[in-house]
């Protein structure tokens, strides 16, 4: 009898491809074992990463744009973000090509919540706190200050007028009312009774009042002296209101902002699903699991 020596080496590439083989068949034979494939599409606004069962023509995609809340507290944690997922797919694509198709879900429900866990929970924690401080800022602009014995009067008799008004009274008088008349009328819940789009307009002006009220942006803007106003009384309005409407347009962009962060974190709980072949309550039980979980 003869016995054929062979190399180690050649043993664990013959290993190696009959592993392949067996990879191969299992999936060919058996339908139902997912088969994964990542994608990296760039856009000209950051990269698109993306996930397809093609068994099930299932797909996800995680698109994070490169300027994503920049300058902002927001930026970094979503960069973290970013590079979890494209690791995620190197991980998936890396782990489809050694594993059998029955061990990969396992295999990745183990390592792909390592990877994430803490990115993810950074950018939630970052995103609460970011929403909650501008809805701190929000929330004080909106609502009026107390009324004093001085403005009581003034509050009371616009809300008179309003309520007496026409449709499209109403809607002038709103517009044309300054901070002491809109805080009346804000008070007594009177926008209600405006068309939503005129009450939203309305709303954006006293809040810009409010601010430059609150920052005394009148003293920060006097009037520059003119042949009409030779001696320089009072403040330039439009300065003022200028800055006070730039502050409450970035309010309302940093609650846009706070709205596609969390876009961002669902569609990465809908990648992890996929990935895991799971439901997204189980593939956000995944992420939010203690550190040691796995």
């Amino acid at each position: 009898m003869i016995i054929a020596l062979i190399d180690p080496r050649e043993y664990d590439l013959i290993r190696t491809q009959d592993a392949r083989a067996a990879h191969q068949v299992i999936r060919k034979g058996n339908p139902e074992m997912p088969m994964l494939q990542t994608s990296n599409n760039e856009t000209g606004r950051g990269n698109i990463l993306g996930l397809i069962d093609t068994r099930t023509q299932q797909r996800a995609q995680v698109f994070i744009p490169t300027a994503f809340a920049k300058d902002t507290p927001l930026a970094g944690p979503a960069a973290g973000v970013y590079v979890g997922i494209a690791g995620g797919n190197v991980e998936i694509a890396q782990a489809s090509a050694r594993l059998l198709p029955e061990a990969l879900t396992e295999h990745l429900k183990a390592s792909l919540p390592a990877i994430l866990r803490v990115p993810f929970n950074t950018f939630c924690k970052a995103i609460a706190d970011f929403h909650a401080s501008s809805e701190s800022i929000r929330v004080d602009l909106s609502t009026p200050a107390p009324e004093t014995p001085a403005t009581r009067p003034i509050r009371n008799r616009s809300v008179r007028i309003f309520d007496a008004a026409s449709p499209s009274g109403r809607v002038e008088l709103a517009q044309d009312s300054k901070l002491e008349q809109l805080s009346g009328l804000v008070a007594a819940g009177a926008l209600s009774a405006l068309p939503p789009e005129v009450a939203a307009l309305v709303m954006d002006k006293f809040m810009a009042l409010r601010f430059a009220a609150r920052q005394g942006l009148a003293a920060k803007y006097p009037v520059r002296a003119s042949a009409s106003n030779p001696v320089a009384i009072g403040s330039d309005n439009d300065a003022m209101m200028q800055e006070a409407n730039t502050f409450v347009a970035a309010m309302k962009v940093n609650a846009r902002t706070v709205e596609q962060a969390i876009q961002i974190c669902r569609d990465v709980i809908t990648w992890l699903s996929l990935a895991c072949q799971c439901t997204t309550d189980e593939a956000f039980a995944l992420l939010t699991a203690p550190k040691n979980a796995n």
